[in-house]
């Protein structure tokens, strides 16, 4: 994650931030005071004041230097005519992936397979639990925008796996000897995915399901990972300014329960500060019917994230019409329809949300039938469509029917 400012700012953790009166001449004490500042509220006036007063990461006071200065505090901060906001929300990320992904060969930014490899090749030992991994590529930046192959990855690692995620994180290039690992052959079927052959050959491009494949034959990543994972998350995100995030699914970690209540336990120690609403797996869907929702001051898991399709840029969205750079070719749904209507129907009667991730107009049609079925008409739902980025126009009226 790049810095999006230079100007040292103090970034408030909390959503909004309302001006307070003192009520009685004996005022609480506070852990600290901030002065000397400009602080934005963002109340209904957008009201700015100089100050304000902490206690116990609560604040109890917004107002002028004077008023706040009355209060007894060990800290006391001038914040010399700085900034100060209330601290920002990304309502749809990937927190724990971004954090995992910061330990692997960062390929955004190149514009040809042989950048690719001479980045691989600069970074040969960078091998993380057997695997070497990269992220960021995409043929679109490339002069020649096909999908690489794997032949060049088999010459330079024959006997170390190597996993390429594309830059949308549903298609990837590996190498024989992951295939090897995963079980993948010439042979292997697979619905919702893409395993791509040529003249009978496997080239190593893998598309959405067909990379699951792959991802269930890595090691799992180890508690002490995870947790470093998080936290340097966290670290990036408070840097510039993001105090609260929506994770939409955490899915590809392994075991998804097992890290939210990592992450519920990192939170109550206080080691993770970061407000989390976090979408659940609906695989999982089981373990939620038994427990319940999750709400804690720091951590929601109300939702469900479901992929009903790929993304545009690997050619997996399920559209209407085919892709006009690969003719008869529609991209495809991950799941069955009748898969889908099944995990709505259990979610919604288990009253939590579904966020469904749908980019193509095909997709994204059957999606919103099978939400006026289960949720339909006035409701409190809030279920969601992830991304929505291509859409019949004869299918946007479907959105004033759930309200």
């Amino acid at each position: 994650m790049h810095k999006l400012y230079q100007l040292s700012v103090l970034w408030l953790t909390c959503f909004t931030i309302a001006l307070a009166g003192c009520g009685t001449d004996t005022k609480p004490k506070a852990d600290a005071i901030y002065y000397n500042g400009v602080v934005y509220t963002l109340n209904n006036h957008f009201t700015k004041a100089t100050a304000f007063a902490v206690l116990n990461g609560a604040i109890l006071e917004i107002g002028s230097d004077a008023s706040v200065k009355k209060y007894e505090a060990t800290k006391r901060i001038d914040l010399n005519g700085k900034f100060v906001y209330p601290g920002l929300q990304d309502a749809h990320c990937h927190f724990y992936g971004y954090g995992s992904d910061l330990g692997k060969i960062w390929l955004l930014g190149t514009t040809t397979f042989d950048a690719v490899i001479d980045t691989l090749i600069a970074n040969k030992y960078a091998i993380r639990n057997g695997w070497i991994f990269g992220r960021g590529w995409d043929q679109n930046d490339w002069d020649i925008k096909s999908y690489p192959d794997k032949t060049k990855l088999d010459l330079l690692f024959p006997d170390t796996p190597v996993f390429l995620l594309r830059i949308d994180g549903h298609a990837a290039l590996v190498n024989q000897k992951a295939l090897d690992i995963a079980g993948i052959t010439a042979a292997t079927t697979i619905s919702g995915g893409i395993i791509e052959k040529k003249n009978g050959r496997l080239t190593g491009i893998l598309l959405d399901a067909a990379v699951d494949i792959v991802y269930k034959a890595i090691p799992p990543i180890s508690k002490e990972n995870q947790i470093q994972a998080l936290l340097q998350a966290q670290q990036d995100c408070f840097a510039v300014g993001l105090t609260s995030v929506t994770d939409a699914g955490i899915e590809n970690s392994g075991l998804p329960w097992s890290l939210i209540q990592l992450i519920d336990s990192l939170q109550k120690s206080d080691t993770l500060k970061m407000r989390m609403n976090v979408m659940a797996s609906p695989e999982e869907a089981s373990i939620y019917a038994k427990n319940g929702k999750i709400k804690t001051s720091s951590l929601s898991v109300q939702s469900f994230k479901l992929y009903a399709d790929g993304a545009l840029g690997s050619r997996g969205a399920c559209l209407l019409e085919p892709y006009s750079d690969q003719p008869g070719h529609y991209g495809f749904l991950i799941h069955t329809p009748e898969y889908l209507d099944s995990i709505a129907r259990v979610i919604a009667a288990m009253g939590f949300q579904l966020n469904t991730h749908c980019i193509g107009d095909s997709s994204h049609r059957l999606m919103l039938k099978i939400y006026e079925k289960y949720v339909g008409g006035v409701n409190d739902h809030r279920w969601r469509i992830e991304h929505a980025q291509v859409i019949h126009k004869d299918d946007v009226v479907r959105y004033t029917k759930i309200k």
